[in-house]
């Protein structure tokens, strides 16, 4: 029986970990930093992604199925 190992991504993320974890290139990540889409904060000039408020942000833009109503 195989196991899988989930590496869970670190609560203060860097812009290369954040872009890892959300399977896009770093500039992408930084596109949406500049256009205010993704919570972050700077310390000097490094910029670092809170993963919780990633995937809050993440949720609160997810597309829903519409009903069949």
């Amino acid at each position: 029986m195989a196991t899988t190992t989930t590496r869970r991504a670190p609560v203060l993320m860097t812009v290369r970990e954040a872009a890892e974890y959300l399977k896009c290139s770093e500039m992408a990540v930084y596109q949406r930093i500049y256009r205010k889409e993704i919570p972050h904060t700077r310390l000097g000039s490094r910029v670092y992604i809170l993963r919780d408020e990633l995937v809050r942000e993440m949720e609160r833009n997810a597309v829903r199925p519409q009903g069949d109503d």
